[in-house]
């Protein structure tokens, strides 16, 4: 009698090494794309500081351009006192220009410079997403401004994040 010979072939892999090395590659697969994930929060982090720092240079250089012209700021008024207290207005006027100026935060969060002749009024945006504006008047001659700015996306709890801030003080010439 003849015996048939079975061969098994020792070329493929097994149903247990298929099942671990998948197991091994999808935790593999999961830790790179936490790992990118994360990387794209921390740059997304550094790229809002970045583009509010800048955004707030900006803002400010408009201001300062603009009130370097003053020849009379009306608000805040003269500290007569040594305590000044912050107002969240600007009123002055430029010389050889109608009107008045007044720099004030809209309900929207939005620094508007508004130019009003008494027959007319213009507004003008100088700034977004501002959390926080105050002038104060610490001597005859120097203003204090200071500018918060927050985030565009609300966080989970609802709040905003700022993103930057700045003090600006000097000397307006006609601040007195």
């Amino acid at each position: 009698m003849v015996k048939a010979k079975t061969q098994w072939s020792n070329k493929g892999f097994s149903m247990v090494e298929v099942v671990v090395a998948t197991i091994v590659m999808t935790m593999l697969m999961v830790s790179v794309i936490a790992y990118i994930q994360y990387s794209g929060e921390i740059w997304q982090s550094g790229y809002s500081k970045i583009s509010g720092v800048n955004y707030m240079r900006m803002t400010t250089e408009i201001l300062r351009q603009d009130l370097m012209r003053a020849v009379a700021i009306a608000t805040p008024s003269a500290v007569l006192g040594g305590n000044a207290t912050p107002t969240s207005l600007l009123n002055y006027r430029i010389a050889g220009l109608p009107g008045s100026f007044t720099i004030r935060i809209a309900t929207d969060s939005d620094l508007l410079l508004r130019l009003s002749n008494g027959v007319a009024a213009m507004n003008n945006r100088i700034a977004k997403n501002v959390a926080s504006f105050s002038v104060t008047r610490l001597s005859t001659w120097t203003l204090q401004i200071h500018i918060q700015i927050h985030n565009d996306v609300a966080e989970e709890d609802g709040t905003y994040r700022i993103i930057a801030s700045d003090t600006l003080s000097f000397m307006a010439p006609g601040a007195g």
